[in-house]
């Protein structure tokens, strides 16, 4: 018996590792934005709705091109003005949001952190179950 490693041994064992990672990354980023798409269902629920404007402004971005996250809110690249105010969902979604002094006649503050603190126990196990599915 040898103690020495065949080099096509470790090549074939590169391979795979490369093959697993890049399924693994792909597994965690699908469930990352299904994740973030249920954020922003729940969100719907409790986002302030006086105009209607914030509320539909939601978006998901996927920049696994530029930095490979999932971004999503309220505003951002899908700002819109408000017609009562003429002011953009950029101005003022982060005050709705954080501002626990305002009164919402409909919704609340915190429209986004809480879903996403319901969810957390959501991305943890949908993160491993996602990563047991991924073979090499």
């Amino acid at each position: 018996m040898s103690d020495f490693i065949k080099s096509s041994d470790i090549k074939e064992f590169s391979v795979k590792l490369t093959r697993y990672l890049i399924k693994a990354k792909t597994q965690g980023r699908k469930t990352n934005k299904d994740l973030a798409e249920e954020i922003l269902r729940e969100s719907e629920l409790e986002v302030p709705k006086v105009s209607g404007t914030l509320a539909s402004a939601q978006f998901i971005i996927d920049t696994e091109n530029v930095n490979g996250k999932i971004q999503f809110g309220y505003g951002g690249p899908n700002a819109q003005v408000n017609p009562k105010t003429g002011i953009s969902t950029n101005d003022y979604m982060l005050r709705m949001h954080e501002d626990l002094s305002l009164e919402h006649p409909v919704g609340k503050s915190k429209f986004l952190r809480d879903p996403f603190i319901r969810n957390l126990n959501r991305l943890r196990e949908g993160l491993a179950n996602g990563l047991r599915k991924v073979r090499p």
